[in-house]
């Protein structure tokens, strides 16, 4: 049977998406999604356009293929950390940021 790990995205990598196990509220996550969001802004596109259609299709190609100056894309950031813990973390930042928000997990 081939191997169909690899087309999954079309980035053309070998490897399967890994997601990123941690505790909330995670800092190395936040900063993984600043980092997706700067790019996605340096390439001229609407974050939130993008961000919302790869979390609801899970299609790669709504992320950019260009690369920070570390060389690493958007497409490859979110595959590390995860199209659940990105969604997690967006929620959690949010509302965070919420006055009426409670303070601690229920």
């Amino acid at each position: 049977m081939p191997d169909t790990t690899k087309f999954l995205y079309l980035d053309h990598t070998d490897t399967a998406p890994a997601t990123h196990e941690c505790a909330s509220p995670c800092p190395c996550c936040e900063a993984s999604l600043t980092e997706l969001i700067s790019i996605i802004r340096d390439c001229g596109q609407d974050p939130v356009t993008q961000l919302s259609g790869y979390l609801i299709t899970e299609d790669p190609t709504y992320l950019p293929e260009a690369a920070n100056a570390n060389g690493i894309t958007a497409r490859a950031i979110a595959r590390r950390v995860g199209r659940d813990k990105i969604l997690t973390t967006l929620i959690e930042l949010y509302l965070s940021s919420c006055p009426a928000a409670p303070s601690e997990k229920a």
